[in-house]
């Protein structure tokens, strides 16, 4: 990566360069230019960070190139983060590259394979921590690739949760579609939207999110969720069909105005609030709440 911009400029523009006065107000506002130009060091860092990832992936945009590299898929296409690609020979050759992401991801968006991101990954041996990325060590999580790791409370383990033991941590870099919970963030619930055609909302709702993931393949990966506490299909999966089809007709409406409204996102929340109130009364409440995110459910439907 390149070195953070010069800060002298900034600082001067942000006027502390009057440093001989001594006064608690010249202190005080000392101490807030600090706090600013931290934060504008960040946003440079994190800028600068995507700009050389969005380069290392950007020939990967035709899955092909990626396949002929070395790539390929691992695991279910979740919700929020689509299919993970691993090119296993970066990831046992060890270290940190930003222009060589062990996995990259990729959703179907409008009938073809689309790449939202790459993915960085690194093993630790005990005691060791992980390299630092802009926004500090956290923003790197523990994360074993297993379906219960990825559904449980919380999903991700952050980088410094455990380090008597070797583990594997996982860096998202989300280059190629944006998440508007922050670049680093693993969970990108902008995505079902994406995926389904209608707009984002500037406030990113879960619920309304899972509603939509089911207009593009999702019912499989509640259906395996609900297997991992032993739940028969039969027992969720009308309920899913229902959500499904409700989210359809919500989807299109807001397709035709171009526009994601407060209704919409209501109406899309109660049907997949509906859907795991079904699936509690019919599997049970272990069940509802595992694919609730591992939350217990509201005593009754909102």
């Amino acid at each position: 990566m390149r070195p953070v911009a010069p800060l002298f400029f900034v600082a001067c523009a942000l006027g502390t360069s009057g440093l001989g006065a001594q006064s608690a107000g010249s202190a005080r506002g000392m101490a807030h230019s600090e706090t600013v130009l931290t934060a504008v060091a960040e946003s440079v860092a994190v800028t600068e960070f995507a700009s050389a990832s969005r380069v290392a992936v950007v020939r990967f945009r035709d899955r092909a190139a990626a396949i002929e590299a070395g790539y390929h898929r691992i695991g279910m296409d979740f919700p929020s983060m689509g299919e993970h690609w691993v090119n296993t020979s970066v990831l046992y050759q060890g270290g940190f590259d930003v222009a060589k992401p062990a996995l990259i991801s990729y959703a179907v968006i409008d009938g073809r394979p689309t790449l939202t991101g790459a993915v960085y990954a690194v093993f630790l041996l005990p005691g060791e921590t992980p390299p630092p990325v802009p926004g500090g060590q956290g923003m790197w999580h523990d994360h074993s690739g297993t379906l219960t790791d990825e559904s449980s409370v919380p999903v991700h383990h952050g980088a410094m949760s455990d380090t008597s033991s070797t583990r594997l941590l996982v860096l998202h870099a989300w280059v190629g579609i944006r998440n508007p919970a922050g670049l680093f963030e693993a969970d990108n619930w902008a995505l079902p939207y994406v995926r389904a055609g209608v707009p984002v909302p500037t406030t990113v709702s879960i619920d309304a999110a899972k509603a939509l993931s089911l207009l593009s393949g999702a019912k499989e990966y509640y259906i395996s969720l609900a297997n991992a506490d032993g739940a028969s299909p039969k027992a969720i999966v009308p309920a899913l069909d229902s959500c499904a089809k409700a989210a359809a007709l919500i989807a299109e409406r807001m397709r035709e105005r171009k526009i994601s409204t407060k209704t919409d996102i209501d109406s899309l929340e109660t049907a997949w609030r509906s859907a795991l109130h079904a699936i509690s009364r019919d599997a049970g409440q272990a069940v509802a709440a595992r694919l609730n995110g591992g939350k217990p459910l509201a005593t009754t439907p909102e």
